[in-house]
């Protein structure tokens, strides 16, 4: 890339799905200019509500976490559900994080 234009030219256009381009911008690469534009998607797949909520315990709780996305609940939802909730289970996942 040898070039990138800081600045965008006044662009709107709405695709068939309802996802909008905002603004135009050029970058040259191998000296061809090519363009860019900013998408803001009709669908957010990321995004994620679930119609139930997961107690958790204590145990649980304490159990490191990574977040979730799309149809995908959070990592310590998930260990919850599966483990119900037993101190075991929970213990052997603390070991497993520990020896990585």
């Amino acid at each position: 890339m040898s070039q990138i234009g800081l600045s965008k030219a006044a662009f709107s256009q709405t695709l068939a799905d309802g996802t909008r381009l905002d603004g135009l911008g050029s970058f040259t690469v191998d000296g061809q200019t090519r363009s860019y534009t900013d998408a803001w998607f009709a669908e957010n797949p990321f995004y994620r509500e679930f119609a139930n909520d997961i107690e958790l315990t204590e145990d649980v709780v304490a159990l490191p976490g990574m977040k979730g996305s799309g149809a995908v609940r959070n990592l310590i939802d998930v260990a919850h559900v599966n483990m119900m909730g037993t101190a075991i289970r929970a213990k052997k996942i603390r070991n497993y994080i520990a020896c990585r």
